[in-house]
């Protein structure tokens, strides 16, 4: 597994780009994903690194809850991965619990992606490098 992105949760994510702007990032896309109520950006800096930015558009958005507690924080962090049966097979026989199964991702062009989460890595999401 190599790492792909991180996912950082926002509740203002124009002033989260333009932060980011200051520190050498750059935006290369926006997704508004009504069905999970989310407003997402990915930045890019020079060197390559990716990053997630993640604002709920609701009260009932996938990530609401979270935002008491961890807005303007780094929450998950994505692996890319070849074969997504398998790596959810492989982290589960290790103590990795599936909070949200394989599914297309609006933002992503719809590659499936998945969410995991083990309480001494934290959330993990898989991004499947192959779309279905």
């Amino acid at each position: 597994m190599k790492v792909d992105h991180y996912g950082f949760l926002t509740e203002n994510i124009e002033k989260s780009i333009a932060a980011f702007s200051a520190l050498g990032y750059d935006k290369k896309s926006r997704t508004l994903d009504e069905s999970r109520g989310i407003d997402i950006a990915f930045i890019e800096s020079k060197n390559g690194e990716t990053i997630e930015l993640i604002m709920p558009v609701h009260d009932q958005s996938v990530v609401s809850k979270l935002m008491g507690k961890l807005k303007y924080n780094i929450y998950h962090t994505c692996y890319a991965v070849d074969d997504m049966e398998q790596s959810i097979a492989d982290l589960r026989k290790k103590g990795f619990l599936v909070i949200d199964a394989a599914k297309p991702a609006v933002a992503l062009n719809g590659m499936r992606v998945a969410f995991l989460y083990s309480r001494y890595a934290g959330m993990i999401e898989l991004l499947e490098q192959t779309q279905i």
